[in-house]
């Protein structure tokens, strides 16, 4: 764990709900409370965020609403840190060709990186829905400027069908429209190289339960080498790392999964809900594809485990990155990005901090992974004064596009809002946020 970490891009995503007024004001750290975006009151945990696909400056963030019948929000950031809002209408869920969730409940999100519709009534960004009612569950490929559904992707009547979406790169060497789906008993690929029109199949885990609920999902890829999917059941304890998707494709209506392998990864002794929080990128800048794990129930506030994938996922190849003092639930949820403009870093959210109050704590890459370490310490955190709050229930990077510079941006989710940190995108570090309800 000992190169000079190489960032490379990385498919995380963001939600919350829609904007509210806000003003710009200086701040001197990322880590000193910073000032932030606050988006209004929802479940708080992030679902999608992804830049403008046209290239523009600015970006695009996708939220999604736990209340109300799930009502989801496209809100447009501008490089100077205005915002629109275009938000879904009670009509965009009854009317033909409009999103009709038909009673289903959104639960996950996956965007469209490339080749955004250019039609006339569907002008993108587009973005997978996952939604589920009772026994069964959807994808729907979705226009989030009209709210129409392009395609209905996938429907099973499967429970939890559509829990978790990764978005993955395996039927084709150029295409971003695969997926894998979280489901209780089984996962599912789905080939989206013959797009608009998509093939899923069902895939039995090893050493998986019928009982198992994939809840966490998280996929990655170093240039042209395999695609690495982590598929997780956080209640079980259950990790699993899911290769050889290459092999599969394309997908048939009478194809299997059977030729897919999977590497569980142990749980270490005292793991608690180990898998809530996954991510997969080369952190190690050695171009293998390193997997962390988040433990956040594990005894003494939580953990995080780092694994590289060349060398191997038993507990004693783990680098172990233990809760400070004073955390609770500490690796909920977890982001990488250089969110201060310079320094490769990762963010590690624990909900439960300070009475439910909750945390976010920063660390350096370059520290995590110099030779020798074995004990790391936060450079810096992210609290906000508002009781039972539980910032950090969700995490996400999100790349924003000033002038010709890609930043990071940090989404934190909390139980009534999400965050927008903007430490890096203006010379003088503005920032904006509005205030709390």
């Amino acid at each position: 764990m000992m190169k000079r970490p190489i960032m490379l891009p990385i498919l995380v995503f963001a939600a919350a709900l829609a904007a509210n007024g806000c003003d710009f004001t200086k701040f001197d750290d990322l880590a000193d409370k910073a000032p932030a975006t606050r988006l209004e009151a929802g479940n708080g945990k992030p679902l999608l965020g992804f830049a403008k696909l046209d290239d523009a400056p600015g970006g695009i963030l996708l939220m999604a609403s736990t209340e109300g019948g799930g009502s989801i929000s496209q809100i447009r950031v501008d490089e100077n840190g205005s915002t629109t809002t275009n938000k879904t209408a009670s009509d965009d869920y009854v009317a033909p060709n409009k999103l009709n969730l038909d009673g289903y409940f959104v639960r996950s999100f996956a965007p469209i990186w490339k080749d955004a519709d250019t039609g006339s009534t569907d002008s993108g960004p587009l973005a997978f829905v996952g939604s589920t009612a009772g026994t069964s569950g959807k994808i729907q490929l979705l226009d989030t400027d009209s709210w129409r559904q392009k395609t209905l992707v996938a429907e099973e009547n499967v429970d939890e069908f559509g829990i978790a979406l990764a978005p993955l790169r395996f039927s084709h060497p150029e295409n971003i429209r695969d997926l894998l789906v979280g489901a209780q008993g089984r996962v599912f690929l789905i080939d989206g190289s013959a797009y608009p029109l998509f093939t899923h199949v069902p895939c039995n885990v090893d050493g998986g339960l019928a009982s198992h609920i994939y809840s966490s999902l998280a996929a990655g890829q170093l240039g042209s080498a395999p695609t690495l999917a982590v598929v997780a059941a956080p209640a079980a304890n259950f990790v699993t790392v899911m290769g050889n998707l290459e092999a599969l494709a394309p997908l048939t209506t009478t194809s299997d999964c059977s030729a897919a392998t999977y590497t569980q990864i142990e749980a270490p002794p005292g793991a608690l809900q180990f898998g809530a929080a996954l991510l997969v990128n080369d952190i190690e800048g050695d171009l293998d594809l390193d997997v962390l794990v988040g433990a956040p129930e594990e005894a003494g506030g939580g953990a995080v485990y780092l694994y590289d994938s060349a060398v191997g996922y038993t507990p004693e190849q783990a680098t172990k990155i233990t809760a400070p003092e004073g955390a609770a639930l500490f690796g909920t949820s977890l982001a990488l990005g250089s969110f201060d403009g310079s320094n490769p870093m990762l963010a590690v959210g624990a909900p439960g901090s300070k009475d439910g109050t909750g945390s976010v704590y920063l660390y350096k890459i370059s520290h995590l992974t110099a030779v020798g370490s074995t004990s790391f310490t936060p450079f810096g955190v992210i609290e906000v004064d508002r009781s039972g709050d539980k910032l950090g229930m969700g995490l996400a990077g999100v790349p924003f596009k000033k002038g010709t510079t890609t930043h990071d941006l940090l989404i934190v989710g909390a139980k009534s809002s999400a965050l927008v940190l903007w430490s890096n995108t203006t010379s003088e570090h503005k920032d904006y946020r509005s205030d709390a309800p």
